[in-house]
């Protein structure tokens, strides 16, 4: 693509801005091309939606593609992720990278950065990423057994949630026992077993059982907005995205309408769901940043030791 700079509905595109874009748009086509080869369903889902029916492309300000997949073509995509995806790739879920218990895969560019502000002290990949989310087929009556299911996933994902030791935990301290309940977890050899047991939960329901799919579990905040009828999905579309094609449903005026308004046309300025801190190089790897990215914080918690070490004795007394 045109790597020079260019402003968009009065949003200017830096280079540097251009060349994220254009090593994701090159990630894009390769998965694509994976599923499209193994036959998987595949959508744009998103603000990546948004942007192909809207502006066939990005979204001027956006930051980021979004991919979903049903679970049975993910959990195939998943199986096949070591013979599909070789360096510099790296297909990136809980089975493939380290204390990674996150509900979507990543594809991930070896020797690039992609560090969001809350993961210095992870110590999974972090290189240039693109999102596939996998959608679980809800039941169409939520019943107490399906509610029982969002309960138990909502206490797994808490847990795995302390998946790295970050000093920031400690500004809460009603975190600390779920800390502690993880660490038990972790050098039990247990965790890696846990999310199983959270993906597990939502297998049960099929396809060919209901008509509902989404996120039931990872994106409850946004359940009412993401959930989405599987009859929008019947069949697939071929829409322009910048300088490569990317698959849409074919009733994606109801998908976004259900999801951003029926005024999605009309463009509003929204930081990516990532937002704008970010920090990003095409040129030189994550691991090159982390180590002082780890300092900083861990001065910053210093500054503040005092008052969070006061909150949990506040909180134990």
């Amino acid at each position: 693509m045109n790597l020079n700079e260019e402003t968009r509905l009065g949003y200017t595109i830096t280079p540097k801005m251009k060349e994220i874009w254009s090593l994701q748009l090159q990630m894009t086509k390769y998965i694509l091309d994976v599923c499209k080869k193994n036959n998987l369903r595949i959508w744009a889902d998103g603000g990546t939606l948004l942007g192909a029916v809207r502006h066939h492309g990005y979204i001027p300000w956006d930051n980021d593609i979004d991919l979903l997949m049903p679970r049975e073509d993910y959990d195939k995509l998943v199986s096949l992720s070591e013979k599909e995806f070789k360096k510099p790739y790296f297909f990136q879920c809980a089975y493939t990278d380290t204390e990674y218990y996150r509900g979507h895969a990543q594809l991930r560019l070896d020797n690039t950065t992609a560090i969001l502000s809350y993961d210095y002290f992870k110590h999974f990949h972090q290189g240039i990423f693109v999102d596939i989310f996998c959608y679980d087929s809800i039941p169409n009556i939520l019943d107490e057994k399906w509610k029982k299911k969002l309960k138990r996933a909502d206490k797994i994902e808490h847990i795995l949630g302390f998946c790295n030791y970050t000093f920031s935990f400690f500004s809460n301290p009603k975190n600390v026992l779920s800390r502690l309940r993880y660490l038990y977890l972790k050098y039990t050899n247990q965790t890696l077993s846990l999310f199983h047991e959270y993906e597990e939960l939502f297998r049960e329901c099929h396809w060919q059982d209901s008509d509902y799919f989404g996120c039931p579990a990872f994106d409850r905040n946004n359940a009412s907005k993401t959930t989405k009828k599987k009859e929008w999905y019947r069949e697939t579309i071929i829409l322009p995205f910048e300088n490569i094609e990317i698959p849409v449903p074919i009733d994606y005026d109801k998908v976004l309408r259900k999801q951003y308004g029926d005024d999605y046309m009309t463009p509003i300025h929204y930081s990516s769901l990532h937002g704008d801190e970010v920090l990003f190089d095409t040129k030189k790897s994550y691991q090159e940043y982390l180590p002082s990215l780890r300092k900083k914080k861990q001065e910053e918690f210093k500054k503040n030791r005092i008052e969070t070490i006061k909150k949990i004795f506040k909180f134990n007394s």
